[in-house]
């Protein structure tokens, strides 16, 4: 039907198509145990709905029949990152690396984590590889210009930022709004330098993953 014919559902109907969809789900799951887009339409679902536990339950079930899917293991990364579990998020980076040696995304999510939860230790280490791997030049150097950024260090940033502009001239029309952001991070007000912090991170992660053709 048009949808302007279509009414919302009340409470009790909601529930009922929820109770009924996850039914099916589970008995998808029994019928066709080796097909993995029944788990990857139910992580949508649970995704959308902000629902953690179907999602622990869905990643649970992926990781035992799928253990070494790349979109699974991006999901429990992402999924992992979420819930500020750094440590556990660390291991699915590993368990990446030895499964996809040759891939870059592994060793960005590594990058990322060291951005956000780690430290310079491990940022190293992940620079390292990046490098060694052939991740483009361009993209590292925004990398460790964010690292600088988001560990509050300004004068390094300053000066990382100057020579990013320096060098890659012709990408002047991502960097200039990116260091409007960056500059409203060193903010004295709490609230604005965290949204400002958020934003950051996202432009740069979507970023990364466009240049690195990760397609999440």
């Amino acid at each position: 039907p048009p949808l302007y014919r279509l009414k919302p559902l009340d409470l009790a109907v909601n529930e009922a198509v929820d109770n009924a969809f996850w039914f099916m789900i589970k008995i998808s799951l029994l019928w066709f145990p080796n097909e993995k887009w029944f788990i990857q339409i139910g992580l949508e679902k649970a995704k959308k709905d902000n629902n953690a536990a179907k999602r622990v339950e869905l990643l649970n079930t992926a990781t035992v029949k799928f253990f070494n899917d790349l979109d699974f293991l991006r999901e429990s990364f992402n999924f992992r990152l979420e819930q500020g579990d750094g440590v556990g998020a660390n291991g699915i980076v590993k368990q990446m690396i030895q499964q996809y040696p040759e891939s870059l995304e592994p060793i960005y999510y590594g990058l990322k984590l060291s951005l956000i939860a780690t430290g310079r230790s491990s940022y190293s280490q992940y620079r390292s590889m990046a490098a060694e791997k052939g991740m483009p030049v361009y993209l590292i150097q925004i990398l460790d210009w964010a690292f600088y950024v988001l560990k509050n260090q300004v004068k390094e940033s300053d000066m990382q930022f100057r020579e990013l502009s320096r060098r890659f001239k012709s990408l002047s029309y991502y960097f200039i709004p990116l260091d409007y952001i960056a500059q409203h991070i060193f903010s004295a007000e709490e609230e604005e330098s965290r949204k400002a912090r958020m934003l950051f991170i996202d432009s740069i992660d979507m970023y990364a993953l466009k240049v690195l053709k990760v397609h999440s």
